[in-house]
């Protein structure tokens, strides 16, 4: 028989839970602003233009999604690895 998870495992296992999902969110919501983007009128790119500052802060965007996605990918083995630490104990 395996064991119940304890309550602190199960913390460990929803903020890496949360910090996927939340980035996969992100992630997205970025492609979707830089395909926005790039549907509309071009015009000559200037660093000052505001499409250039929108690409920007969607890329930037996107890069902090993929670092919660990798942060929730560490703190999941974290969660798995001190769940296979902790003592057998008897089901309740």
């Amino acid at each position: 028989m395996s064991r119940r998870p304890s309550a602190a495992a199960r913390v460990w296992d929803a903020v890496a839970l949360v910090l996927v999902l939340g980035g996969g969110a992100l992630y997205a919501w970025s492609h979707a602003g830089m395909k926005s983007i790039i549907t509309t009128q071009i015009r000559a790119a200037r660093v000052d233009s505001p499409n250039f500052v929108r690409w920007n802060g969607y890329r930037q965007s996107s890069n902090v999604a993929l670092a919660l996605v990798g942060v929730g990918i560490v703190v999941g083995v974290i969660s798995y690895l001190r769940a296979r630490r902790e003592p057998d104990a008897p089901i309740a």
